[in-house]
């Protein structure tokens, strides 16, 4: 298989797995999130966020290969630094069906700061092993630190009508 096939799939997976968490979602009748109060500073507009993420996804998925790919590190170096970005993306795109379909904004918050714990990791093993690749990932972290805030003031702003 040639480099460029291995970067497209190293893009793929996160824009798929986006994909599906995303088609999961807009299943799901949105009445329920329509209705919760949302703090006008953190209410992104959803013009936005899609090619956001297609952006951040596909910057983390080449910072997965140039990790997988670097032939300087050991093996286990490699391996810790790849599970912890394939747990923060597991976390990530687990989010919204926690969130949409529990409607349970305090179990998505603890989510949201798993995912975001996990990513800060990834970015502390990608770096040692690849500059590059570090510096690709904190875009995400940046994205993982504002879905928390925003998650924080949703559940902060409509503790009183959920169940948690």
């Amino acid at each position: 298989m040639g480099e460029w096939a291995k970067i497209a799939i190293a893009i793929s997976i996160p824009q798929f797995a986006s994909y599906l968490s995303d088609h999961v979602t807009t299943s799901i009748e949105n009445s329920w999130y329509n209705s919760l109060k949302k703090p006008h500073l953190f209410n992104t507009p959803t013009w936005i966020i899609s090619p956001t993420q297609i952006a951040i996804y596909s910057a983390t998925g080449y910072a997965s290969y140039l990790v997988w790919r670097n032939k300087d590190n050991t093996c286990n170096s490699k391996t810790i630094a790849l599970a912890a970005y394939g747990t923060s993306l597991a976390f990530n795109f687990a989010w919204l069906p926690i969130c949409y379909q529990t409607k349970r904004l305090g179990m998505a918050t603890v989510g949201a700061l798993a995912t975001w714990g996990c990513a800060i990791l990834c970015v502390r093993q990608f770096y040692p092993i690849s500059t590059l690749a570090g510096r690709l990932t904190i875009p995400y972290v940046a994205l993982l630190s504002y879905k928390a805030i925003f998650n924080i003031a949703v559940w902060w702003h409509n503790h009183e009508e959920t169940i948690d």
